[in-house]
């Protein structure tokens, strides 16, 4: 029954069939979706429907239809074609991406702010030693400021006591009678004090006694009534041109480019992230390709009975072998020329065509490994360069210094007198000692995760093993056809054979007359071996020869070996020898 089962038609037992066939198709979908839809970067909630439906999909068609059952078979051994290939090579892409070209990026990110870091922390050296050039002076200007600031308030005290008696005497003058009685608050001019206090109280104290000597303001209304007298008696003409300064350039704090720097590595590595995802979707992409390669072999070998119909096969030895018994012209052993159109599905050699195709193919992914391994090797050397400049590279730098500004004047008369006084404010001494360091700074390399590179190699080195099995991958197609359909495979058989004894005798034909032409024309040469002279010339004394391969004759029709029911041409001259079907043509 069980082999009944198997050999049975498509239309036989589809009961049993489906009830068989329905929990392998659950599995096979079980499969898929933890191969195919698990490692997709989509929500979960997406990943469970387009799994389910998928899953039911494939379980019940797999139950249900031999058409079915043959595609979804047939996605096996064409993972050894090219569709396959470039789903699985598409993981070393993945790879790629994901380990030694982001681990580039992560390191080129930390080049530049570590560059960013040391520009921030040279313009910070700069900011220290010019803030130590300029702090007298700017210390000296607040101390005037301050004085400035007590005369302001002083001036407002004055005349906030003009104001209180000249109302006071508008008052006496309009109530002459009762006008002590009713205008006295006006003499309450103490109240203008409390202007002294503004400045503590909102925290801008004017007190100016710590920093400015005494009689500074006595000296300072003397010598303004002085110049008040040079200025009367001093005519200065004075001329004077603008002078526009050009406008501002155009810069950039070193902040501001550690900023855009960092900014722009974020834009590019949300583009590679992007282009990451896109490319893990594009996976399942990819293996639609597989099925519809599997679709599309099924669909052809259904349909045309020359697609991919090139296999000797046992049932063609068994055809050849019932005409042989009959007397009937036969097929094997297969012409020299033949052979290279056909493929013998039971041995392990491969065939010219099929080694072409690896070697092809070979060359091809030979160049995607020595890409992959350029950046491999680029990535490990800024890793290591960045390792070598963040060890070695540690400097503590210290900054000492002082700026002594003491202007003195010798005078001893009342001019050097007020000279004194105004330059002693510019009296100043700053100080600075810090030390920095650009440890800060050093970079910090990330090395990249050797597994990811592990895994890309031994991606390319799976690729290498399909393309190597393609052509037995390839075989298999047939095989699982034959086995769905095996009337068609019997119809497809018989029409090969058919259609290559037709092509043998019309070539055999052929041959002769384009033979007899050439002779008639005296234009007959054929290729001739030493070997092979030698042998013809001495057939005695070179014997021997006819243990090597090299020294057989070829028939003169189809190149064939010389072999049992070789005849040679007995005509004194002739050299020529033929084949048993060409002699007998």
């Amino acid at each position: 029954m069980d082999m009944k089962l198997i050999r049975s038609d498509p239309d036989e037992y589809t009961t049993m069939k489906s009830m068989i066939c329905f929990p392998i198709g659950c599995v096979i979908a079980l499969v898929f979706y933890y191969s195919v839809i698990v490692p997709i970067r989509l929500q979960e909630d997406t990943k469970r429907v387009v799994g389910a439906l998928l899953g039911i999909s494939l379980a019940v068609g797999f139950g249900i239809s031999t058409q079915v059952r043959c595609i979804i078979t047939l996605v096996i051994p064409i993972f050894f074609g090219k569709s396959g290939r470039s789903y699985v090579a598409a993981f070393a892409v993945v790879y790629l991406i994901g380990g030694p070209v982001a681990n580039l990026m992560n390191n080129a990110q930390e080049v530049t702010g570590s560059l960013s870091c040391i520009t921030e922390l040279l313009a910070n050296h700069t900011a220290s030693k010019w803030e130590l050039r300029l702090k007298p002076l700017g210390d000296s200007l607040k101390e005037l400021q301050d004085y400035r600031c007590e005369d302001v308030f002083s001036q407002g005290v004055i005349r906030c006591r003009k104001w209180f008696g000249s109302a006071f005497d508008k008052c006496m003058k309009a109530l002459w009678v009762l006008g002590y009685a009713v205008c006295w608050p006006m003499k309450l001019d103490f109240f203008c004090e409390l202007v002294r206090f503004v400045p503590g109280a909102a925290g801008l104290d004017c007190n100016s006694m710590a920093v400015m000597n005494p009689g500074l303001g006595e000296v300072f209304l003397a010598a303004k009534k002085m110049t008040n007298g040079l200025e009367s008696k001093l005519a200065v003409n004075l001329q004077f041109k603008m002078v526009k300064s050009p406008g501002d350039l155009d810069y950039t704090t070193a902040e501001e480019t550690r900023k855009s720097t960092m900014h722009e590595f974020e834009t590019r590595k949300v583009v590679v992230d992007f282009f990451m995802t896109l490319l893990q979707r594009l996976l399942a992409f990819t293996f639609v390709l597989v099925f519809i390669s599997a679709y599309k072999y099924h669909k052809n070998y259904l349909s045309d009975f020359r697609y991919d119909n090139n296999y000797i096969t046992a049932y063609f030895r068994r055809i050849d072998a019932r005409r042989h018994g009959t007397d009937k012209k036969v097929l094997l052993p297969l012409k020299r020329l033949e052979r290279n159109d056909v493929i013998f599905p039971s041995t392990p050699k491969l065939q010219k065509r099929e080694n072409r195709k690896l070697v092809k193919g070979t060359v091809k992914l030979l160049f995607r490994v020595i890409i992959s391994g350029i950046v491999v090797l680029l990535d490990h050397l800024l890793y290591t360069v960045l390792s070598v400049i963040g060890t070695h590279s540690h400097v503590d730098y210290r900054q000492r210094g002082e700026h002594h500004i003491d202007l003195k004047v010798y005078g001893n008369g009342f001019m050097g007198d007020i000279v004194k006084l105004f330059l002693e404010a510019f009296n100043q001494k700053h100080e600075i000692d810090n030390i920095t360091t650009n440890l800060g700074c050093l970079p910090r390399p990330s090395k990249v995760d050797s597994v990811k590179v592990y895994m890309m190699f031994g991606i390319y080195a799976a690729v290498w093993c399909l393309l190597y099995l393609q052509a037995y991958g390839l075989r298999m197609r047939r095989v699982i056809s034959g086995f769905y359909y095996r009337k068609r495979e019997k119809r497809r058989t018989l029409y090969l054979y058919n259609d290559m004894l037709k092509k043998r005798n019309g070539f055999l034909r052929h041959m002769r007359h384009k033979v007899r032409k050439q002779v008639k024309a005296r234009e007959l040469k054929v290729k001739t071996s030493l070997v092979v002279s030698l042998r013809r010339e001495f057939p005695i004394i070179c014997c021997f020869l006819i243990l090597f391969g090299s020294s057989k004759d070829t028939c003169l029709i189809c190149e064939d070996t010389e072999g049992r029911g070789f005849y040679k041409c007995t005509t004194s001259g002739c050299n020529f020898g033929y084949c048993q079907e060409s002699a007998t043509l």
